[in-house]
C-alpha cells in the first residue's frame, strides 16, 4: 500500500469517528446540508494529523446571468475542480468534482469552488454524517444525538401520563450547555417545559426544607 493510501485510510477511520453532521440550513428550499466551513473546521485538523497536502485547481468554467425578480442580475457559474491529495513521501491521489454556485454581486465562483472542494473531501474520505465506530462499523451517537432522544423520552413520557417521569429524564443532565439545548429541543411543548419548571421547584423546595431540619 503506498503512503498516500495509508494516509487517506488514517484520515477515514479518524472522521468516522465524529462525521460531519448536516447543521447548515437551506431556508429556501428548507433542507438541511454540510456546509464548507464544517468541512473545513472538521477535515483540516484531520489532514494535518494523516500528512496529507491538498492542491486544488479548476477548470471548464462556464457562466450564465439571469435578471432577478427585483431587477437584478444573477450570476450562476459552474466549474470543474480537480484535487491533488499527496502524502509526504509524494505519492499521491487526484478527486475530481464538480460545483455550482449562484450570487448576485461576485461570489458565485467562489461559492462553486467551495462546493466542489467539500465534495471531493467527502467523496474522498467517505465522510459520514454522523459518528461510526471504526471497528464494528455501527453508528455512535452524537451527544447532540443522546440530547435529542432525552427529549423524546420526556416528551412520549410526559403525553402517556407520566410527567414526574419525563421530568426525571431531563433532570439528569447537569452541563449548563447542554441544558440549553434540550430545553431548545423542548420549545415546541410548552406544557411540557412548564411541568419539568414546577417539578424542579418542588425538588428544590423539599431540598431546603431537609436542609432547615438539619
Amino acid at each position: 500500500m503506498s503512503m498516500i493510501h495509508s494516509s487517506i485510510k488514517s484520515a477515514m477511520a479518524e472522521i468516522a469517528r465524529t462525521g460531519i453532521a448536516k447543521i447548515s440550513r437551506n431556508k429556501d428550499q428548507s433542507y438541511n446540508f454540510r456546509g464548507i466551513e464544517a468541512a473545513m473546521n472538521e477535515m483540516c485538523p484531520v489532514l494535518i494529523r494523516a500528512g496529507i497536502i491538498v492542491s486544488p485547481s479548476y477548470s471548464e468554467l462556464t457562466v450564465h446571468e439571469r435578471q432577478s425578480k427585483s431587477g437584478g442580475t444573477l450570476r450562476f457559474v459552474m466549474l470543474k475542480g480537480s484535487f491533488k491529495f499527496e502524502a509526504e513521501d509524494g505519492s499521491f491521489v487526484i478527486g475530481e468534482a464538480y460545483g455550482e454556485g449562484m450570487d448576485s454581486s461576485d461570489k458565485a465562483t467562489t461559492k462553486a469552488q467551495s462546493v466542489a472542494f467539500r465534495t471531493a473531501l467527502f467523496q474522498q474520505f467517505i465522510v459520514p454524517t454522523m459518528a461510526i465506530d471504526p471497528e464494528s462499523g455501527l453508528g455512535v451517537p452524537t451527544r447532540d444525538e443522546e440530547l435529542e432522544e432525552i427529549a423524546a423520552s420526556a416528551v412520549d413520557k410526559f403525553e402517556a401520563g407520566n410527567e414526574y417521569g419525563a421530568y426525571e429524564e431531563v433532570s439528569v443532565i447537569t452541563d449548563s450547555e447542554e441544558q440549553l439545548k434540550l430545553w431548545s429541543l423542548l420549545k415546541p411543548h410548552s406544557k411540557l417545559r412548564a411541568s419539568i419548571k414546577a417539578h424542579a421547584a418542588q425538588e428544590r423546595a423539599n431540598q431546603d426544607a431537609l436542609a432547615g431540619k438539619k
